[in-house]
């Protein structure tokens, strides 16, 4: 098995033989900058699985917006870093502000940044699949964590 760094739509590039699953875990579906991406990939997706196959995604439902202070989420403390992300809601995604704190030699320092992720709901992304051509698609939503699982059974 290789690592591949490169665009997730052009997947197709790096496969020598027809799959019979593909994963999409923790938010990569998320960092595509639109839903006609995403629509482009369940779509190469099935074109490129066998039958009978699987494609798994997993992300975050980001559609339904947190409030005031919920909007900040803390992601790791430690004795020498605190990291920290602000969610700010727009029509179509989020955008995520990263604030990380770090001590070096009793000093702290910020170092910020942001980024967009989709929102996406568990409904569009199974209709999305179902319109692909999935004809299965099996969705579970934990802790605001949603996972997919489409079957591919016809071409």
């Amino acid at each position: 098995m290789a690592t591949v760094r490169g665009d997730m739509l052009n997947f197709t590039s790096y496969i020598s033989a027809v799959p019979e699953l593909i994963v999409c875990m923790t938010d990569t579906l998320l960092h595509l900058e639109s839903k006609d991406q995403v629509r482009e990939l369940f779509s190469k997706v099935f074109n490129h699985l066998e039958i009978p196959g699987r494609f798994v995604i997993t992300f975050r439902d980001l559609s339904k917006e947190l409030e005031s202070l919920d909007r900040f989420i803390p992601v790791k403390q430690d004795d020498s870093k605190i990291f920290t992300c602000f969610l700010e809601y727009e029509p179509e995604t989020v955008k995520v502000h990263d604030l990380l704190y770090k001590n070096v030699d009793d000093q702290w320092s910020l170092n910020k940044s942001f980024y967009r992720k989709l929102r996406l709901s568990p409904d569009w992304v199974e209709d999305s699949l179902m319109a692909t051509g999935f004809g299965n698609v099996s969705l579970e939503v934990e802790n605001g964590v949603v996972i997919a699982i489409a079957k591919k059974t016809r071409a």
